[in-house]
């Protein structure tokens, strides 16, 4: 696959430093051209600026992609996303503060298990639990904002409301302006 290459290149002291761009496969390929066909004494900044003549513009990364992905996924599963995190969140943060590590306790033989150990891992697992579960109740919650059709509705200051509701309440109404006449 060719790409298109660019750099800033040294080509002596008559000239000084020109941008050059060459088509080539891989890196080393575009600093031979540059050295060999166009003759520069010194290459600078040379990077990759797109592939098979396309703009980059047009490239899609990966980062960006995976991103999106990610957010997507947060959207439609964002009670389960949250209830992972925090389950798993908090069991790092418990197990950090405690100095108990629930992976290797979970791998010993059940003759090396201690009572202490047995209430430290009950514990952090009850901590998961609650954790986890407040989290997905806020990713459910979460949910169901986004799917709510009056959480597009912004709301109004209650402030103006009152001052809005005064306003229409003071002025007079259409019986009242034609017993005045």
């Amino acid at each position: 696959m060719t790409k298109r290459w660019t750099a800033k290149c040294w080509m002596g002291s008559k000239s000084g430093y020109v941008d050059i761009q060459v088509n080539a496969s891989t890196v080393n390929g575009a600093k031979e051209q540059l050295v060999n066909i166009y003759g520069a004494e010194q290459v600078v900044n040379l990077r990759e600026i797109s592939s098979d003549g396309s703009s980059n513009s047009s490239e899609v990364s990966i980062e960006g992609l995976l991103l999106l992905g990610g957010l997507a996924l947060f959207l439609f599963y964002a009670d389960w996303v949250l209830m992972l995190g925090a389950g798993a969140g908090s069991t790092w943060v418990a197990e950090k503060v405690s100095g108990f590590d629930l992976s290797k306790y979970l791998d010993k033989p059940k003759e090396e298990q201690t009572p202490s150990n047995d209430k430290k891992a009950l514990i952090i697992g009850c901590i998961a639990i609650i954790f986890g579960g407040i989290g997905f109740i806020t990713g459910h919650n979460f949910k169901n904002y986004q799917n709510d059709e009056s959480s597009f509705i912004f709301p109004r200051n209650e402030y103006s409301q009152k001052m809005t509701e005064k306003r229409i309440a003071s002025q007079p109404t259409n019986s009242q302006q034609i017993s005045k006449i």
